[in-house]
């Protein structure tokens, strides 16, 4: 029985990391690293203020963290779910169910509309940021 040495598997695992690597995704969805910095979200205390920073229209939705443990939605992209525009800023009211001290922040869920397999429409995956209130 043959052995590999130290070299030899390190070599093998760089060629495996260069292919991997190289795979493109086929469900044509948009993995830009910077998704961290897409959105500028700012609580004013009285509005969240939320501003498109992608190149896509991003459809959001906004809710009390401790609330959002409990309730059950579903990401939407029809037009009737309001998309904002990318460079576009649109200002949300505090989650009304916010009571001092209950609700300290907010989750804000944002995605983009994406087609599969060139027809259906529905989303890429669903980003959440956190925002103190």
């Amino acid at each position: 029985m043959h052995r590999l040495g130290a070299g030899h598997c390190y070599a093998a695992l760089v060629v495996l990391f260069l292919a991997i690597g190289g795979c493109s995704d086929s469900t044509g969805l948009d993995r830009d690293a910077r998704d961290v910095a897409a959105l500028d979200i700012v609580a004013d205390g009285q509005r969240i203020s939320i501003t498109n920073r992608t190149r896509k229209p991003v459809f959001m939705f906004v809710v009390g963290r401790q609330l959002a443990a409990s309730i059950d939605w579903a990401a939407c992209v029809t037009p009737a779910c309001q998309p904002l525009a990318p460079g576009e800023t649109r200002h949300v009211p505090y989650p009304s169910e916010r009571i001092p001290d209950v609700e300290a922040e907010a989750l804000v869920y944002w995605w983009h509309a994406a087609s599969f397999f060139g027809a259906q429409m529905g989303y890429d995956r669903v980003r959440s940021e956190i925002v103190a209130l």
